[in-house]
């Protein structure tokens, strides 16, 4: 259940350049001392005249950025790079490594200790995010190991074309065009860059392709046919058949030539694994700790599952209960609409019991997913920058007429009515869609664009927990399992992730740890082993979502009486997306934020 909107998009480097150990140290330590840096800064202090240095270097920083990023600059908001596609050649890669060293170096040029408090946030923040892109392109090489980066970059530069209205149709299908006629150049790319992935990355990254050839060759087209200018057309669907044949080329170079070449280790190792979470999150803890309190957590929510499934039927097990709350589901062609029939009340929900204030009035619409992306459920909220194309589209994976029956029938499963309403508030009300909307009203450039996966999937996650807490559903037992099984599915993303990227952990193993301590059924547990192995930071929903609650209650002991939950929430989304530990900077008035 990720949020599209916040994807974190991972790009990789064809430098062949490696820190050194000693080098990766001093990196870690720059990290720590920049956050305790923070508590330093006096409460009155002005921004100085560097402050507005770091305003002028964080939108040179995004101008390359987005430059050398055009599709995720269009999802943003950003469109001055509509009619481009990523160039992942040696070159364009090296140029951009050399663009992130000269801002770390100009970042550390800047007198920190003459900042007010909202600029050191935002150099703290910004300077983390250019040290993990740098450990991305420099070491955890991303381009050489994985295909399903390229799929997903060709994908989303088209859909985010195709979907967000910030333009007439036939403008945007004139980029489309433009887009799709590069192609070739980026796929060959590909074909040069990867180098012996692990066989299970290859895998999906076929299955993948498979779904973006039918998304060109059937979404696309049905899309666009209502364009008037013929002419037009022609031009569209003769680029967009050679588009379509390039992709069938990659996905053959990937059948023939990639998989009996793909040996490679998907595991990413303990220093990295350390690294990668301390660089993204400005989260600092030993393995053990991080195991030991996710162990804990899951222990605690394994004995409420139990005892919430015994309240519902005292005489079966509690696997049983949760495999008949999944024989209550939507057929089919249900998925959407029933998706879609719950939403106003969980919106309402939020006004009646002051949940946390709504932006705006603005509503999301439940739609399929495309065919090329691989979950359950998304959320494609617009970009903080954007002006124009204000609609948010919530995915729903829908049933595939190529499935064979019994991955249809377990597919529906899934998608049960309790089970969905938890996925609603993690995706709609009050999870990443009002997260969306907050972030639009985020002033700081830095804050608005650079997410933090705790912070994103933490929110959405907490939600579930919360709005059950806060009465939703009216204590339905149903309703509460469900939430407790989605609980018991990212503590084990959470276990899994540590297991298979630093204690050797099997696919095997962790597809048995999801159905074994999280009562999860063969289909499901598999489905979220495999991605556990594309993502090692697959903790960071339970992990977020424990440092929100710990947040929450520092909070309420600081504001006393004058505590509310909506108070809490309001302040902590209006932050923008940050590593947490940023956050409770703010909210606490750790350094000089007020708390508001």
């Amino acid at each position: 259940m990720s949020s599209v909107c916040n994807e974190k998009h991972r790009y990789a480097s064809a430098s062949a350049v490696k820190p050194s150990p000693s080098a990766a140290r001093i990196v870690l330590t720059s990290i720590v001392l920049a956050i305790g840096l923070l508590a330093s800064a006096a409460t009155t202090e002005e921004d100085s005249d560097l402050g507005k240095e770091l305003e002028t270097l964080a939108e040179e920083y995004f101008e390359g950025y987005f430059a050398f990023r055009p599709s995720w600059a269009t999802g943003t908001g950003i469109h001055d790079f509509d009619e481009r596609l990523e160039d992942w050649s040696p070159a364009a890669v090296a140029q951009e490594v050399d663009r992130l060293h000269t801002f770390e170096k100009r970042l550390e040029g800047i007198d920190v200790t003459k900042l007010g408090f909202d600029a050191r946030l935002d150099h703290a923040i910004l300077s983390s995010h250019i040290q993990a892109e740098l450990f991305e392109w420099l070491e955890m090489r991303s381009h050489e190991r994985d295909p399903m980066e390229y799929n997903s970059r060709l994908s989303w530069s088209i859909e985010d074309l195709l979907g967000k209205n910030f333009a007439p149709l036939e403008i945007r299908l004139q980029k489309i065009i433009r887009r799709e006629s590069q192609f070739g150049r980026f796929l060959a790319s590909a074909r040069k860059n990867l180098k012996n992935p692990p066989k299970i990355y290859t895998k999906k990254a076929i299955e993948l392709v498979a779904g973006t050839i039918k998304f060109l060759r059937e979404t696309l087209p049905e899309a666009v046919k209502t364009v008037d200018d013929e002419e037009l057309l022609v031009r569209f669907r003769k680029q967009n058949d050679e588009a379509i044949q390039e992709v069938q080329a990659f996905r053959k170079f990937l059948e023939e030539e990639l998989l009996p070449k793909s040996n490679g280790v998907f595991a990413i190792g303990p220093e990295r694994f350390s690294k990668k979470l301390l660089l993204e999150e400005m989260i600092d803890l030993p393995l053990a700790e991080l195991k030991s309190i996710g162990l804990k957590a899951l222990r605690d929510t394994q004995k409420r599952f139990v005892a919430t499934a015994k309240e519902i039927d005292p005489e079966a097990t509690p696997r049983e209960v949760f495999a008949s709350l999944k024989e209550d589901h939507p057929l089919a062609d249900q998925l959407v609409s029933d998706t879609a029939g719950s939403l106003e009340e969980m919106r309402q929900f939020l006004i009646d019991k002051k949940i946390v204030t709504l932006p705006s009035d603005e509503r999301c619409k439940v739609v399929p997913m495309p065919p090329f992306m691989w979950g359950f459920a998304a959320m494609n909220s617009p970009g903080p920058l954007e002006k124009v194309a204000t609609d948010a589209y919530y995915y729903v994976d829908t049933v595939d007429d190529d499935w064979s029956e019994e991955k249809k029938k377990e597919h529906l499963r899934d998608f049960n009515r309790p089970v969905m309403r938890i996925v609603s508030i993690h995706e709609a009300y009050p999870g990443h869609f009002i997260h969306g909307l907050y972030l639009r009203n985020v002033p700081s450039l830095t804050r608005k664009l650079l997410w933090s996966y705790t912070y994103g999937e933490g929110w959405a996650h907490y939600c579930e927990q919360m709005m059950i807490e806060e009465g939703y559903g009216g204590d339905n037992p149903r309703l509460r399992l469900a939430q407790l099984s989605d609980a018991l599915v990212r503590l084990c993303r959470y276990h899994s992730a540590l297991g298979l990227h630093t204690e050797g952990m099997t696919v095997e193993q962790a597809v048995k740890f999801f159905e074994e301590e999280g009562f999860q059924d063969s289909y499901t547990a598999r489905r979220e082993a495999e991605r556990g192995t594309f993502d090692p930071l697959y903790l960071c929903y339970t992990l977020g979502k424990l440092k929100i609650l710990e947040l929450r209650g520092e909070y309420e002991e600081k504001m006393g009486e004058e505590y509310s939950l909506q108070k809490f929430h309001d302040r902590f989304l209006s932050v923008g997306s940050v590593p947490i530990p940023m956050a409770r900077r703010v909210l606490l008035g750790l350094g000089g934020a007020p708390v508001r």
